[in-house]
């Protein structure tokens, strides 16, 4: 068709690969799907990084910086936590 074995050849294989990790995707999300795995994880990794913005928020409050500035990052900090 295009004159070339190896274009060709080239051409299918990305093809092939193309259709394969759409199947996967499709397979995957149906499972997550079936399970509900994407509240619970969604759920798990935002605890995990509201943890994260505490812990950071504590570690800001230790470290010796101006006072306004670091009690406007301490309270942004702890409102998006509460939020």
């Amino acid at each position: 068709m295009f004159g070339s074995t190896v274009l060709e050849v080239c051409i299918g294989l990305a093809l092939v690969y193309l259709l394969l990790s759409l199947v996967c995707s499709s397979i995957n999300e149906f499972i997550g799907r079936v399970l509900s795995w994407r509240s619970t994880m969604l759920e798990a990794g935002v605890k995990t990084m509201l943890q994260e913005l505490i812990g950071l928020g504590q570690v800001l409050a230790s470290i010796e910086l101006p006072r306004p500035l670091a009690s406007r990052i301490s309270s942004f900090i702890v409102k998006a936590a509460r939020a």
